[in-house]
């Protein structure tokens, strides 16, 4: 292993728009299984640091990885001996960079080896180094990239910072590798609020081993917390953790560990990155008679906003039971006026906000609010144009966003007719006709794992359902436990099991029906199924059953459940008098 002593470092952080990816000459999805796992202990060693210094672990990261192999490669091909540096063949430096391979967040902080080094040598180097020790430190980071290249040419080792606020990660043991300890710590950031597509704080949670969440319950949300990996045997096992706000927005993360085995170079396998999709599979949609469909990200901005203010006449923040967030914006009876803004938001995208506001009085035919957002027309609201009075009501506006708008305001107006409460602005696509499974193109391409939120509307936006959460998995049924084994012996009284039939994902109804199960007594309460059997009437030796589970969804396949159990002769057991002797 060459060993140049040499680093490199960048400590800049911008924001930036995707680019087209450039990695002409090689590719940076593809790495040998052992510079893969020098990458993957450099991550882990680095996380350890990070905990010696009370801060929370980075998530390896898909597009920066690739971003910090391609500068690898590229310093060591294409660059003269010996070259040490950050600025790239072509003249690009890590902020312009990282960008390029598709990470939207913010990021550029970049340090770097210009040679070879073992993991636990390379960041032993780095923290020892105040520049490259600040990077490692940086309590803004969340994600991490690293890139190792190795040829007769030389070596380069590059790690790539950054923090994206459209996602939260869960990481299982300062992602290590691999364990042979079932019990993992999981460390679950909380959500980044303050943009018109930022969650408001995690007020609760839900842990699986199942993308569906089977049989999980909602518990309040805490940053840290064990969790039980599945006894499934060696191999990949992944940790799902599903979070949501007091708006119940809702957002699943995941993290992968190889669990049985100390770490190799065998164990290389992508499913250890965080990512980034443009696309996202929607399942199960329900039209609820209305043609059109509309999908947001969980986008919606309210008073709790950090941006939302008053710009002018009485206006103020109050308490009230009927706005979703237990809060809302009071703008009396006097020419008042409020605003929220944001940068991050689609950009050339057709959208429609829905503004839902309330009035003291729906009798004036006169103006009584004005409602716009950048890209859009004024609507103006008469009294008249509320159904009732102290009711809080939506109403829609179309807007697009122009792409040399730095800024994203919505403003709202109101005048002496009536008090006006301003709830939440919620933002939905464009509609489009329905389909039972859609597949939506994220504006942005920026999908990493919000809940989507589905509303059904008619072409002039006038009709339009509540907002329900769409699927993303094929709705299935599930049997916990998988299998019932029990010996029973005579003289002992009726042995009893239960099965509890699981609805993952969508809802379904079930029935059951038995197999070979003439000795079983069944009956069912609800999700439940109760068997019984008394082994005074059994021969001795083995019984074989098996119950059933049928979808009434023909496109969901039944799950057997296997039954066995062993009657066996009553045990005598005897008890033996002792004595203890003191020394």
């Amino acid at each position: 292993m060459r060993v140049l002593g040499k680093f490199v470092l960048v400590l800049f952080a911008l924001l930036f728009v995707a680019l087209p990816a450039s990695a002409q000459g090689y590719d940076p999805s593809y790495q040998t299984a052992q510079l893969w796992l020098y990458e993957a202990q450099t991550v882990y060693y680095t996380n350890l640091e990070r905990a010696k210094n009370d801060l929370p672990p980075l998530r390896w990261n898909q597009q920066l990885t690739h971003a910090a192999r391609w500068f690898s490669w590229d310093s060591t091909e294409n660059r003269p001996e010996n070259f040490c540096g950050h600025t790239d063949s072509e003249g690009r430096e890590a902020w312009d960079r990282v960008p390029l391979f598709g990470y939207l967040g913010w990021g550029g902080a970049e340090n770097a080896y210009c040679g070879l080094m073992m993991p636990d040598d390379a960041v032993t180097g780095w923290m020892n180094s105040p520049g490259h020790r600040a990077n490692i430190l940086n309590p803004d980071w969340r994600e991490v990239g690293l890139g190792y290249y190795d040829s007769d040419h030389g070596g380069y080792i590059t790690q790539d910072f950054g923090s994206d606020a459209a996602h939260a990660p869960v990481i299982i043991n300062n992602e290590m590798p691999s364990t042979n300890n079932p019990t993992v710590d999981l460390y679950i950031y909380d959500g980044d609020p303050g943009t018109f597509g930022g969650f408001g704080p995690a007020q609760e949670m839900q842990i699986s081993s199942d993308a569906c969440f089977a049989d999980a319950e909602w518990q309040p949300y805490q940053q840290q917390i064990n969790w039980t990996l599945e006894p499934a045997g060696q191999g990949w096992q992944t940790v799902y953790v599903r979070t949501r706000d007091a708006l119940h927005r809702s957002r699943v993360v995941s993290d992968v560990i190889y669990y049985g085995i100390p770490p190799t170079a065998a164990m290389a396998d992508p499913v250890q990155f965080s990512t980034t999709s443009g696309q996202v599979n929607l399942l199960g949609l329900e039209s609820n008679s209305l043609p059109l469909m509309q999908f947001s990200l969980g986008w919606q901005t309210d008073d709790s906003n950090p941006t939302f203010q008053r710009n002018g006449g009485t206006g103020r923040r109050v308490s009230d039971a009927n706005a979703w967030g237990g809060t809302a914006f009071l703008m009396d009876q006097a020419a008042s006026g409020a605003w929220a803004w944001t940068r991050e938001f689609p950009r050339d995208t057709p959208m429609v906000a829905y503004a839902r506001l309330r009035i003291s009085n729906n009798t004036s035919p006169e103006t009584v609010v004005n409602f716009s957002i950048t890209g859009s027309d004024s609507l103006s609201l008469s009294g008249q144009d509320f159904s009732q009075a102290g009711v809080y009501q939506e109403f829609a506006l179309r807007f697009t966003v122009p792409s040399d708008e730095e800024f994203v305001s919505l403003n709202i107006f109101s005048f002496t007719n009536a008090d006006v409460y301003v709830d939440t602005v919620t933002f939905f696509s464009e509609p489009v006709p329905y389909e039972e499974v859609y597949t939506l193109d994220v504006p942005g391409s920026n999908y990493r794992g919000q809940g989507v939120w589905v509303r059904y509307v008619n072409a002039d936006l006038t009709e339009f359902s509540e907002i329900d959460e769409a699927g993303q998995h094929q709705p299935r049924l599930m049997a916990r436990p998988a299998s019932l084994r029990a010996t029973a012996m005579r003289e002992k009284g009726v042995y009893t099991w239960f099965i509890r039939g699981l609805q993952v994902c969508n809802s379904t109804t079930w029935t059951y029906s038995s197999s070979g199960a003439g000795w079983l007594d069944i009956y069912r309460d609800g999700e439940f199924i109760y068997l019984s059997a008394n082994p005074d009437a059994l021969a001795l030796g083995e019984h074989n059953a098996t119950i059933i589970l049928t979808p009434d969804d023909e496109t969901i396949p039944p799950v057997e459940v296997p039954i066995l159990i062993e009657v066996i002769e009553p045990r005598i057991q005897y008890s033996f008098p002792f004595t203890y002797l003191t020394p």
